[in-house]
């Protein structure tokens, strides 16, 4: 009788704790693991998280590319030297998000790895109870600004998007439905007014190419003008000249500088993309060079139309605008009628872009150099092929630096500068 009342007993204790706790006593958690609990209570865990948000811009060896031409591409600027590939499919908008290697596929998914990883920052930090509040709005300001930025551009490649402003719950967030076109304005003002209130004018030297408040405030304008609400935009440009953080234009003779990693954040940068040429084992670095110049792939070759145009342009010298010399490089023969003037094109067009050529790697020697490598390639004739008649892009190639490799520089990607904004500013 004593061994069953024993057992009875033991049996009533374990069903009262089976009735009397809930399915979280099952739940055990190591207290020193990470989690989203405590993950978000560490500002060094935040900042590493929007670096991640900027990391998309930069992200692997090849695709950041992918991200950047088809801005050249799909103007009056260039063209593809030859209509194969994916740079050719973007130049004759014949590409799709469903070729794997496209420059659309890249585009929406790197774009929106990067809303993700934004709306991560948003969601969690308000919660964290390590950070200052203060700090807290500057933190959620970055990623809503980085977050606003990434839709812009999506909406400027495709118009038809998905306005990501949640962390997706459910699998039905997950895979939302388009955000009607005429909501996608007030998506994108609130992020960047949000990320004006709270950014500060500039950073310090350590913290140079993070979003400010005039970069808020630019993209806000440029919102407006995009959707032409021309009175708000002509609004946020002024703010954005009134700021206490004087933007202004370069010098004349420094221009091309901003392009070829010798003035990069400078007094025209509101937002610019950092690239490191020695961060090889972190993709950090910038590849256009091998896109734009001849001497490797050679496919971005600069139209007559923009050509022409800087011809017909008088520079302070009375002859040719020093832009040309610093945006095109070009090796034919071609005689140039200028005020008067026959100008034979030598190897960049004349002395004065020689000699500004000098110090750029890929320009040190002859064009002929690198045209009858590619000629040969090609199985074609240097001195009767169409090769000697381009012209190329010179921006974005690196002056006075050794490579890593032969492809890759450490030259920013200026994305709006204070030249843009004023242009814009005028056309509101």
């Amino acid at each position: 009788m004593k061994t069953i009342f024993i057992k009875l007993s033991a049996l009533s204790v374990l069903f009262f704790f089976l009735i009397a706790c809930n399915d979280d006593f099952l739940d055990q958690h190591r207290q020193d693991a990470v989690s989203t609990s405590n993950y978000w209570n560490k500002r060094e865990n935040i900042e590493s998280n929007l670096a991640a948000i900027y990391s998309v811009n930069i992200f692997e060896k090849w695709e950041h590319i992918r991200l950047l031409v088809p801005e050249f591409l799909r103007g009056d600027d260039c063209f593809p030297e030859h209509f194969v590939g994916w740079y050719g499919r973007t130049g004759n908008f014949t590409n799709n998000s469903s070729y794997e290697g496209s420059c659309e596929n890249k585009i929406w998914e790197k774009y929106y790895r990067g809303i993700f990883y934004a709306n991560q920052v948003i969601t969690y930090t308000p919660e964290s109870e390590g950070v200052p509040a203060a700090v807290k709005d500057s933190l959620v300001a970055e990623a809503r600004f980085m977050r606003g930025y990434y839709h812009f551009e999506l909406y400027k490649h495709f118009r038809n998007i998905i306005y990501m402003d949640i962390l997706p719950q459910s699998l039905s967030e997950l895979y939302p439905p388009q955000t009607p076109v005429d909501q996608i304005l007030g998506k994108l003002e609130a992020d960047f007014k949000f990320a004006a209130a709270y950014l500060p004018e500039q950073w310090n030297a350590d913290n140079v190419g993070r979003a400010t408040k005039g970069a808020a405030l630019g993209y806000l304008g440029k919102s407006y003008l995009w959707f032409k609400e021309y009175v708000k935009a002509d609004s946020a440009f002024n703010a954005v000249e009134n700021l206490n953080q004087k933007y202004k234009l370069v010098s004349a003779s420094n221009w091309g500088k901003q392009f070829y990693g010798t003035l990069e954040n400078s007094t025209e940068s509101i937002f610019e993309i950092q690239f490191r040429q020695k961060d090889v084992a972190d993709n950090r670095y910038n590849m256009l060079q091998f896109v734009f110049t001849p001497y490797h792939w050679g496919e971005m070759v600069v139209s007559d139309t923009l050509f022409n145009a800087f011809i017909e342009e008088v520079g302070t010298d009375n002859k040719w605008d020093t832009r040309l010399t610093q945006s095109v490089a070009w090796y034919d023969s071609l005689e140039v009628d200028f005020k008067g003037e026959k100008i034979i094109g030598t190897i960049v067009g004349n002395n004065e872009a020689i000699i500004q050529a000098k110090d750029i790697p890929y320009y040190k020697t002859t064009f002929e150099e690198y045209g009858v490598k590619q000629a040969r390639r090609a199985g074609l004739d240097f001195y009767h092929s169409n090769w000697i008649k381009h012209r190329w892009i010179k921006k974005y190639t690196e002056v006075g630096s050794d490579f890593v490799g032969d492809e890759m520089t450490g030259v920013n990607f200026i994305r709006m500068r204070y030249a843009d904004l004023l242009l814009m500013h005028a056309e509101a």
